[in-house]
């Protein structure tokens, strides 16, 4: 099986083609409505939010251009009260899906217990708790959790243990990921879809779940049965942001907002060709208004970005920096991939 998935990972990666690239520049600032979704994603009927006007272009910062913002009004809690959702369905029929979108919470977001966050799909793209079997459907969105904003992929797949999604906690060497506020972050996953029935084969629970965070890898699951037929494919992208939860308890105080850019969903793994191709342009390190150091452009999937001072000395991502400053570019075993300098003012 493990060189099966191997095979598997290294074909895909040599055929990942985009399919869907949303990054909203060529969008005049303000309301996104209904008929300007229905242009940049395809097929969508409905949508939550949209004609309440919780979605808005604006003006990003010097990384990202334009973006769109999305409001969660205080006290709201599900898609109807706060947030925005629409899903779009992608051409072509797909297996290996990955996507990666940037996402930025307000600098005084209220995570409260948790909230959706946008993610693939399939067939009914079962949410809402309702437990999918083999021949209805799958999701793969991301959350939020708790007050200090942790990030999980929530799943909802045939055989999950509850009524509601399974969460797979995103970590980085072991220790959580977590979502700063007023702080750009980068995430990504890519779908396998496992071995559906064939030939009077009963289909197989090889499905495997990978996810990046800020570039590095943060999950990597094997073992799940997410369709039944070879007529299911990853052929939905949901844009799916609220907080909640189904009651109170999950409303924010207070109005909070979040940014989201940059999406980008391509058929197949992009992380070997993305890897490959990181040395075409190279990084210039640029700093946040909260002082957080950050490189202009996504990481490649599976790669590290490390700071130093020109006496070699390894610096935090965030701080008074001046001057200039050193960066490796590193696979997660530390293998040198890149590396470069920056000037800070």
């Amino acid at each position: 099986m493990r060189t099966f998935l191997l095979a598997l990972l290294a074909t895909a990666a040599l055929h990942a083609e985009p399919i869907l690239q949303v990054d909203f520049e060529a969008d005049a600032l303000g309301g996104y409505t209904q008929t300007l979704v229905q242009k940049e994603w395809p097929g969508v009927t409905w949508s939550n939010g949209l004609s309440d006007g919780r979605a808005t272009i604006v003006s990003g910062d010097s990384v990202t251009g334009k973006a769109v913002r999305i409001a969660y009004p205080a006290k709201s809690f599900g898609p109807t009260l706060g947030g925005a959702q629409w899903r779009t369905f992608l051409s072509g029929n797909h297996d290996t899906v990955t996507m990666s979108y940037r996402v930025r919470f307000g600098t005084d977001f209220d995570f409260v217990k948790g909230g959706k966050l946008p993610g693939l799909c399939g067939s009914k793209c079962n949410t809402g708790g309702n437990v999918p079997n083999d021949t209805d459907g799958w999701s793969a969105r991301l959350m939020w959790r708790d007050t200090a904003g942790h990030a999980v992929q929530y799943l909802y797949f045939p055989g999950q243990p509850g009524t509601y999604g399974l969460d797979l906690p995103w970590k980085v060497d072991g220790k959580a990921c977590t979502f700063g506020k007023g702080q750009w972050h980068e995430v990504r996953t890519r779908i396998v879809l496992n071995t559906p029935r064939r030939n009077g084969l009963p289909a197989l629970a090889d499905g495997r779940i990978t996810s990046w965070f800020d570039g590095q890898l943060a999950l990597d699951t094997v073992g799940f049965l997410l369709r039944g037929e070879d007529t299911m494919h990853v052929n939905q992208f949901y844009f799916s942001t609220f907080h909640g939860g189904s009651d109170s308890s999950w409303a924010p105080a207070r109005d909070v907002s979040s940014l989201f850019d940059d999406f980008d969903i391509r058929s197949g793994s992009p992380v070997l060709s993305a890897a490959s191709k990181s040395a075409s342009r190279p990084f210039r390190l640029v700093r946040t208004s909260n002082g957080t150091i950050l490189s202009d452009r996504p990481l490649p999937p599976g790669t590290r970005l490390r700071l130093f001072r020109p006496d070699g000395q390894i610096l935090s991502n965030s701080g008074g920096v001046r001057g200039t400053v050193l960066w490796k570019l590193e696979d997660l075993k530390g293998k040198l991939l890149e590396q470069g300098s920056s000037a800070l003012p």
